[in-house]
């Protein structure tokens, strides 16, 4: 039989631990709430995050709950996205773009912060720019990025690293 750590703090007491718990489901869905485009699987998604940080091996204490939690989220939204990108016809992402009814503002403001991606992913050099647009657009592997590039994993993690770093700083820049 297997035994159960919780991924909660063991200082916490049993009333504490309720609303801990209420507030971790929180802190999920607002995480992954502003990460997707589609509402309806905010749930599922919620689901799988806390489902796995609740079932994970690890028997050791974590040290930094949002941290990890978020990491999970992350990781959750990935894999949903990985396997509904093979779909041809995503007709959530596709309203996402062509909503009649979407607010003026909002639309201008959506249009503002693509152009600032598009000039950040301009200014870098076109090496860094083509393993970013790989890993990020086209969603190759680093492994498969390093062979089409014929350089080394370690060098295609570095270019995507300094890449985000560069994009980053120049939308805060530029914002």
């Amino acid at each position: 039989m297997k035994t159960f750590k919780s991924p909660l703090p063991s200082n916490l007491n049993a009333s504490s631990e309720q609303t801990d718990v209420k507030n971790i489901i929180s802190h999920i869905r607002k995480f992954i709430s502003r990460r997707t485009s589609n509402a309806d699987d905010i749930d599922d998604l919620v689901q799988e995050a806390l489902l796995r940080t609740l079932n994970r091996n690890n028997t050791s204490e974590i040290e930094n709950l949002q941290a990890y939690i978020n990491q999970v989220a992350k990781s959750v939204m990935y894999s949903d996205w990985q396997k509904n990108k093979s779909q041809q016809n995503n007709t959530d992402d596709i309203e996402l773009f062509t909503d009649e009814n979407s607010d003026p503002e909002a639309q201008s403001i959506t249009e503002q912060k693509l152009d600032l991606v598009k000039n950040a992913l301009q200014e870098l050099p076109p090496l860094r720019r083509n393993v970013f647009k790989l890993r990020r657009i086209d969603g190759l592997s680093r492994e498969e990025i390093a062979k089409q590039l014929n350089m080394s994993q370690e060098s295609v993690k570095k270019h995507i690293t300094r890449a985000m770093i560069q994009i980053t700083l120049s939308i805060e820049k530029n914002q």
